[in-house]
């Protein structure tokens, strides 16, 4: 278990989540869909200040999200 910190830009505090890092992208996003009620694919993502492009298949840790990770909607 991980904890990922989720933060919409104009919606502050960030959330932290506990998170499986063997989930992949296409789980987690269902959480980000369900939480702030927007589409994961149809917003701009960054890990702490680098743009994000994740890929569905690929699990969080093959993407480099770690433990306290910042991911950023905008």
């Amino acid at each position: 278990m991980i904890f990922v910190y989720l933060f919409e830009h104009g919606n502050p505090p960030a959330l932290c989540l506990p998170v499986d890092p063997a989930a992949t992208w296409a789980e987690f996003k269902e959480t980000i869909r369900q939480m702030y009620k927007r589409d994961p694919d149809a917003v701009q993502l960054t890990y702490f200040d680098d743009p994000f492009t994740p890929d569905d298949s690929k699990t969080l840790t093959e993407l480099g999200i770690g433990h306290k990770g910042l991911l950023k909607i905008k």
